[in-house]
């Protein structure tokens, strides 16, 4: 089971980055920028997390990194799954929900760049 995925895109950076974040935004991911130069990428609320836990459903709360690095012939989007926080929200439910979104959200970032033709590569990383 990967906990990083790296998609290999071929374009403009600027272009691929707004790809990958119209394909998490299609899969109901709101992307913020860090500090540091990296996006948190979440889903689901965390106040109805906190009081139903892995019952919470498509409101289950969960938060993701993604990092875009540029070199020749395109950029690389790093797509990684921090830690185990679906268990601290919803014990073995939680983290296999967590999971599940994690994957979801990848399929989504490779389906999207594939459509658009601008998907080199795609590695994945336990």
């Amino acid at each position: 089971m990967a906990s990083t995925y790296d998609f290999a895109l071929t374009g403009d950076p600027a272009t691929t980055q707004q790809a990958v974040f119209d394909a998490l935004a299609g899969a109901g991911h709101r992307v913020s920028a860090l500090q540091d130069g990296t996006f948190a990428v979440e889903r689901g609320s965390g106040t109805t997390t906190f009081w139903l836990g892995a019952m919470a459903g498509k409101n289950f709360h969960t938060k993701f990194t993604l990092q875009f690095f540029v070199g020749e012939g395109g950029s690389t989007a790093r797509w990684t799954r921090v830690g185990s926080l679906g268990a601290l929200k919803g014990g073995a439910i939680g983290h296999a929900k967590t999971n599940d979104v994690f994957n979801e959200a990848a399929r989504a970032i490779d389906a999207h760049t594939r459509q658009l033709g601008m998907l080199a590569n795609v590695t994945e990383h336990a």
